[in-house]
């Protein structure tokens, strides 16, 4: 049902062309041979605008600075964030042919607090917050709604869309989707 509810969403805005691209990049990155991301932590106040690929491999200084960036904001504990999930975003980027500019809500959660931020029952309290594998954002030009449906389109992870909070989940795990 909520995927209909996000295939409805692409209909009323028009890009559901745009989403099922025979032509795009399968891993986001494409062709190219460096990849840049940025990431502004409304809940820690900082930001990175980073080169965190270079020649298709990970730098591992910018991958440190990632994982701070986005470490639990109440506990400051890090957690290695998975490389999937920044790559998921550039392609969400790449997709709706905006630079990859994120506000992030919420990430890393410390395994005590997982969960919690939402009190949503899509949370678990071992969840894919806790393992670094899920994110909270929002992309810069375009709307959450339009993030949403892009990500579902990918089907590279999960897909929630929390219109109240003008934010979308994007994770590591199986594609799914929901609403919030």
């Amino acid at each position: 049902m909520a995927g209909a509810a996000l295939v409805g969403a692409a209909t009323t805005y028009g890009f559901c062309a745009l989403v099922a691209r025979a032509d795009a990049p399968v891993d986001g990155i494409g062709s190219e041979a460096h990849a840049r991301i940025m990431l502004r932590s409304l809940g820690c106040g900082e930001e990175v605008d980073l080169e965190y690929r270079r020649g298709g491999a990970i730098v591992p200084a910018a991958l440190a600075r990632i994982d701070a960036l986005l470490r639990d904001p109440v506990t400051g504990e890090r957690g290695p964030v998975d490389t999937r999930l920044i790559d998921f975003l550039r392609a969400i980027a790449g997709a709706l042919a905006v630079p990859p500019e994120f506000d992030v809500l919420a990430a890393f959660e410390s395994p005590s607090r997982a969960g919690t931020l939402r009190g949503s029952a899509q949370a678990a309290p071992a969840g894919l917050h806790g393992l670094g594998r899920a994110i909270d954002v929002r992309l810069h030009g375009v709307t959450s709604a339009q993030v949403a449906v892009c990500a579902a389109g990918l089907s590279r992870g999960g897909v929630g869309y929390y219109r109240a909070a003008q934010c979308v989940h994007v994770d590591t795990g199986p594609p799914r989707q929901w609403r919030g």
